[in-house]
């Protein structure tokens, strides 16, 4: 399998990425603190028939660092302009220029922001779009859930963290907040570098979900084009159960499934159950159709 890793640029800003295989192109969106080699599996998985393409978002993996006050390090080596969820928008959008056709998007956590506004600002450009629990916690910020008040609380204790104690018990409390307490001292250490790496652009992240005007409205969502392919794990956290009911009952053309078992991470922790239904939803082979099937740790239903 031909591999190649390659920078693009964006607003001035440089974006490292991999690519792998031949055919039509699939790119690959990550979360918070993540990087484009998390997705190994789907990735490799998918090089087989298709032209595979992942790229760090900005501020995180082995691009540069965005910076934040707190930030006590040495400036010339971080991006230090302002950022919001548009700019990932706009990378996605310059990710997909690579290719002179509509691409497939399967984008993850904070990652379905950037690829939700590309999806609404450049529909035509994005032929089918995959999302796992896309945080848009400010639409239950903006709705006064009461589901939002972890949220709230873990964005809070996110910041303070840094600026007192720095990114490392930062990063433990957001890690052990999705995953479980004890979660992050279980990481290899290897990845709990590469988390540390987009630290700076999580406690960004948290001040808009707090502070800033959503980029996503409910209204939005009955606007997207492209159809969805919406998955969320059975053990997330209420907020991403809630957000997912919201979501699921306003996309015009949505296939939801629930992964039996799964968290948050369910595209790294679940990628093959995962496999069959992204085929089927990347190929138009299968309709949208209700179903429900806890022998392979789904369950699945339809709205639209």
């Amino acid at each position: 399998m031909t591999r190649s890793e390659n920078q693009f640029e964006v607003d001035g800003r440089i974006l490292n990425y991999q690519t792998a295989g031949t055919g039509a192109p699939l790119l690959f969106v990550h979360g918070s603190a993540g990087g484009a080699r998390q997705w190994k599996r789907l990735y490799e998985h998918f090089a087989r028939t298709r032209q595979v393409f992942a790229y760090d978002l900005i501020g995180c993996g082995t691009n540069r660092p965005l910076f934040v006050d707190a930030f006590q390090g040495d400036v010339s080596e971080i991006d230090d302009r302002p950022f919001s969820f548009e700019d990932d928008a706009r990378a996605l959008s310059g990710a997909i220029d690579h290719f002179n056709e509509p691409v497939d998007v399967i984008a993850h956590s904070v990652g379905g922001i950037g690829a939700l506004l590309a999806a609404l600002e450049r529909p035509e450009t994005i032929r089918t779009l995959t999302l796992f629990e896309p945080v848009l916690f400010t639409l239950l910020r903006d709705s006064g859930d009461s589901a939002f008040e972890p949220v709230r609380s873990i964005a809070t204790r996110y910041r303070l963290l840094f600026e007192q104690k720095g990114p490392g018990a930062a990063m433990e409390a957001f890690v052990d907040f999705w995953n479980g307490s004890g979660s992050w001292e279980r990481l290899q250490e290897s990845v709990r570098r590469s988390m540390l790496a987009g630290a700076n652009r999580l406690y960004l992240e948290w001040g808009l979900i707090l502070y800033a005007r959503a980029d996503v409205r409910l209204y939005d969502l009955s606007r997207l084009r492209p159809p969805v392919l919406y998955f969320t794990g059975w053990q997330t956290i209420p907020a991403v159960k809630r957000l997912t009911d919201m979501a699921i009952a306003r996309i015009p053309n949505v296939r939801a499934i629930t992964l039996l078992g799964a968290g948050h991470m369910a595209p790294f922790t679940h990628a093959a159950q995962v496999v069959p239904d992204i085929e089927e939803h990347i190929n138009g082979s299968s309709p949208i159709v209700a179903a429900t099937n806890r022998r392979d740790g789904l369950v699945r239903w339809a709205t639209g």
